[in-house]
Parts: C-alpha cells; structure tokens; sequence
C-alpha cells in the first residue's frame, strides 16, 4: 500500500512547485514572489527549468539504477501540489502560486459562475480546453481563458519584466491554447520541440541566440511528456517506462555537457504516478448520479457538482457505495484542511465541488462513457499517495 500524506500533515516536504520560480529567480536577481527558506542556494547567471512530465520521487528511488544521471542530481524533496496533476502543478510552477490561488482545481472542473456567460454550467477540461469531456467541443465561446485564468501578473511575467530573457521550449501546437494563455501568459519565447533531441537543441538555441544587451539573465523552460504517457498507457515500471527513464537521463546528460559553465539546470517534475488496482466505474451505478448534476475531476479525484439541496444526500450515498476506497468530503471541509493551500482565491472557492472524492490506495474511480481513453489507462495521478505527490528537485550545473 502506498503512503498517504493527509492534507494538513506535510511539515516533513514543507517545498512544493510554487516555490521554484521565485527561487530560481532569486538566483538570477529578481523578486519573484516568496521564496521558501528551506530549498538551498543556486548560484548560477543563468538557469534552464527541465519539467519531466510525470517524473516522481518515489519512481525514481525505486529505478535510480535506470537513471544515474538523474540520481547523482538528487536535491530536497519537493511536494506538487494538490490535486497532482498536471493543468494544477504546471500553473503553480508558472505562477509560484498554489491551486488556491490561481484556481486551476484539477484536470476538469466547472469555472465559477462569472466565467458562466453562455449558457449551463458545463466542465471545463482544461488541458484540451473542451467541455465536457476530452473529446468534446470547443470551450472557446463558453469559457474565454481571460475569465478562467487568475488574472494579474504570475512568477514566469515577473521574470520577464524583471529584465530576465526568457524561453518556453514545448510543442508548438501547445503555444496559444486555452491553457498556456492561462499558466504562463504571453510570457516568453517559444521555440517548438517535443522529442528529446529537439528539446535539447530548443535549450542550447535560447542559451545562444544573440540578444540585445545579451549580457541579461536568460531563464529557459523546457517540457518533456514521453515518460508520462509512457505510464498512463503501460503503467509506471513497465518495460516502456524503463525506457523512456532511460531516454530522460541521457537527455539530461546531454544538457549537462552543453550547459555553459555559469548556467544552473533544474529537473522535476509535476507529479508521480501509480498502478491502478481496484476500478470502480462510476458510470455503472446509478445512484452516483443521484441528485448529482455534473462529475468532473479525474479518476483519482473527482469534483461532484450536487443539484440544490441534494449534498448530504449525495454524500451518504458516494460513502455507503465507496466504503473505504475513497474519501468523500464536503467543500467546507476541504476548505477548513487548506487541501489547495493556505489562501483561497475569489474564483477559487465556487469552482471547487460541492463533495471532493480522493481515492484510497491505488483504487480509481473510472467514467468509461464520459471519459474512455482515460477509463482505459493502467497509470494514473491525481491523489495524495507519495507515489503521485512527491517530486524530485535535481540540480546540475553551477
């Protein structure tokens, strides 16, 4: 069984993603928000950000022997956040702010009555800005990114107009979406790269390109998925994973022997994973939706929307159904735990459901009608086991 570490109860990994920009933007000069007193001291005129997407704590201790690159790097523990997914952990990181405060609640969830302009109270996936589902249509019209995201200036635009030369190197067709015009604005310079050989020439490009008063900082984003697709469709260990970890190390090897000597690299990632067990298909019980009129979320936490005055109801039922493979709690309750942080936005509280389910141990709670390809995965994140909370933080370089 995997470790839970409760909300309320994390004073062991008190870092979690929001704290790095502001960290690493301390390195390079500016205030960028607050700045954890427990991460240690970068020394670098420079610094390049590799997120691995999917890349855990707990994954990487138990396949260091795959990775040793990546294991000789070993820093401070880091939490991603709740939920630990990646819409939540990659705004916390571009903003240095926790889910609380940017409102970004998960991998789907229905924005807040403001954001409602065009009609009923639709999910937003915010990943592939669609409603309803991943495949659904276009949320554009019914949810503009400008009334979904925070709004004001986030650590990424802070490193900007500081005077920091920045770069983002992720897909090109990431570049504008519903959900980067959320997470990082229109901060930076996004040069195109997915696979590992493009993201290593994307780096070296934005640590050479010649610039007006070139001797200004350059801080530079890079995005890599491969290990966790690898884990959603093959599951965390398989021979797959083994390979794309494989694949991340020597990319980061790469990285190291191109990196100039006073240019710092920082890998994490924005979630772990785990092997799911027990499946419960929410869409074969009936009285899930009893009195419940949207779920969003995902399959390791799910936002449950009640009809008026069907909470408590609503409530006994998902407990009675569940039993001890998830917990079912009411939003005052998940409010009062501080789950998505210490501070709660204006937008943020009304877009959190009327019940939160976690599940337990490596049970999901699956919608294979609404959701199949997700349905059909053999890795997922979303909870608050180590296994998909805790993160690396690598440092190499300076």
């Amino acid at each position: 069984m995997s470790t839970e570490l409760p909300p309320g109860r994390w004073g062991e990994y008190p870092d979690t993603l929001a704290d790095l920009l502001p960290w690493i933007g301390r390195a390079l000069g500016v205030d960028a928000g607050r700045v954890s007193g427990t991460l240690p001291e970068l020394d670098a005129a420079s610094a390049v950000l590799l997120l691995v997407d999917g890349l855990g704590d707990r994954q990487l201790d138990a396949y260091a022997h795959l990775a040793p690159t990546l294991a000789a790097l070993r820093g401070p523990v880091l939490r991603a956040g709740f939920p630990t997914t990646t819409a939540t952990s990659i705004t916390s990181l571009m903003r240095g702010e926790p889910a609380g405060e940017h409102g970004i609640i998960g991998y789907s969830f229905v924005p807040d009555a403001a954001a409602r302009r065009h009609g009923p109270a639709r999910t937003l996936n915010i990943l592939r800005w669609s409603l309803d589902s991943a495949d659904g249509p276009s949320a554009y019209d019914v949810y503009p990114p400008s009334a979904v995201g925070p709004g004001g200036e986030g650590a990424l635009a802070m490193l900007e107009r500081s005077g920091v030369r920045v770069f983002q190197v992720m897909p090109g067709d990431f570049r504008d979406t519903g959900f980067t015009t959320v997470a990082s604005g229109t901060a930076g310079k996004h040069l195109p790269a997915k696979a590992p050989a493009e993201i290593r020439t994307g780096i070296t490009t934005a640590l050479t390109r010649a610039l007006p008063r070139s001797q200004w900082p350059r801080f530079v984003y890079a995005y890599l998925s491969d290990l966790d697709t690898a884990g959603h469709v093959h599951g965390p260990g398989s021979d797959p994973w083994c390979e794309a970890l494989r694949t991340v190390d020597a990319l980061v090897a790469d990285i190291l022997t191109d990196l100039p000597s006073d240019v710092a690299l920082v890998v994490t990632g924005d979630h772990g994973m785990l092997r799911a067990g027990k499946s419960i298909d929410l869409d074969a019980e009936p009285a899930f939706t009893s009195g419940v009129a949207r779920i969003a979320g995902e399959a390791r936490v799910r936002h449950v929307y009640t009809l008026d005055g069907a909470t408590d109801e609503a409530a006994d039922t998902w407990r009675e159904l569940l039993g001890d493979d998830a917990l079912v709690a009411p939003r005052e309750q998940v409010l009062a735990e501080h789950w998505y942080g210490p501070r709660i936005g204006d937008r943020t509280a009304p877009r959190i459901g009327d019940l939160v389910v976690v599940a337990r141990d490596r049970t999901v709670l699956t919608r294979p009608g609404a959701e199949p390809g997700e349905s059909r995965m053999v890795g997922h994140h979303g909870g608050w086991t180590d296994d998909e909370l805790l993160v690396p933080l690598l440092v190499g370089g300076r």
